[in-house]
């Protein structure tokens, strides 16, 4: 229920207040340790900021999701982990400085929760891509 009144507060143009009580929502279910709620909340939180051209909010959403859930639930590097981190990422605007922390945090989980030590080439590969094409200034 708490979760769909921050969906509208974004449909509705009240980012901060959106952004703010799926912080909320994601902490209380931090405390619990329900990382699968916690997750989804940041994650089409973040995507639904980011889309709306709201970076900051959306990429605090996104480095709470890497930092709380990914990290300290320790999830594995998975293709369906990889996959919603990737959405995100590829949401994040241009200029968005929290970009460059997100993929740092992002390659840093993949190597300590994934199969290659410096991190899943998969990520690696979508970075350096947005790096090529100008999307991301030098790391």
């Amino acid at each position: 229920m708490y979760f769909a009144d921050g969906l509208a507060r974004i449909a509705e143009g009240n980012y901060y207040e959106a952004h703010q009580q799926l912080r909320v929502i994601a902490s209380r279910y931090l405390k619990s340790s329900d990382y699968t709620s916690a997750g989804d909340v940041l994650s089409n939180g973040a995507l639904l900021l980011l889309k709306a051209g709201q970076g900051g909010s959306g990429g605090d959403l996104a480095m709470m999701l890497l930092n709380d859930v990914y990290t300290k639930g320790e999830w594995p590097c998975d293709e369906k982990n990889k996959a919603k981190l990737l959405d995100i990422l590829l949401a994040f605007p241009r200029d968005e400085p929290t970009r460059k922390r997100f993929i740092q945090e992002m390659i840093g989980w993949s190597s300590r929760f994934g199969d290659v030590e410096r991190g899943d080439p998969d990520l690696h590969h979508a970075a350096g891509k947005l790096f090529a094409e100008g999307w991301l200034p030098m790391l």
